[in-house]
């Protein structure tokens, strides 16, 4: 008798971007033309969004809403481009699901995951970590704190 075997594969990946350049057509989208980034501020890795009609990314941090001219853009890399092996699932005040995309990290190693949340009729995309208790939004270049949201997760 054979064994099965069983191959996994990273089928969501970090690639390097600038503001201005061609975007990549497998990126994530949270909503039609905002896609989920992600850049470093003060050594924190922080996820954010990229609104295809501005080119650039931002992040939320201290605060306030950063613009990035350097970042990453999450992408599809599954070699099945057709599946979607990640869904969005509802949270609020802080909590994290089981199955979270872990996203970034804070300076002090706090895990920052991907949030998305509507504001002013247009869906954004920030941070979230339970130590917060709500996700942490930018958005007209503030950092809004959002109490329900969704989080990025992975489908096993």
């Amino acid at each position: 008798m054979i064994t099965p075997y069983y191959v996994r594969q990273a089928h969501l990946s970090w690639l390097p971007s600038t503001a201005g350049s061609t975007q990549p057509s497998n990126a994530i989208q949270a909503a039609a033309g905002i896609c989920v980034v992600r850049g470093q501020m003060d050594g924190n890795l922080i996820p954010g969004k990229m609104p295809l009609r501005i080119g650039a990314g931002f992040i939320p941090h201290n605060g306030v809403e950063y613009g990035l001219h350097a970042f990453e853009v999450l992408c599809n890399t599954n070699i099945f481009q057709n599946q979607s092996l990640y869904n969005w699932i509802s949270e609020s005040h802080g909590r994290v699901p089981a199955g979270a995309f872990l996203a970034g990290a804070t300076n002090d190693d706090l895990p920052l995951y991907v949030a998305r949340a509507s504001i002013n009729n247009e869906m954004c995309v920030g941070k979230v970590n339970s130590e917060y208790k709500c996700a942490l939004i930018p958005w007209g270049e503030v950092e809004h704190k959002i109490e329900n949201y969704e989080v990025l997760c992975l489908i096993e």
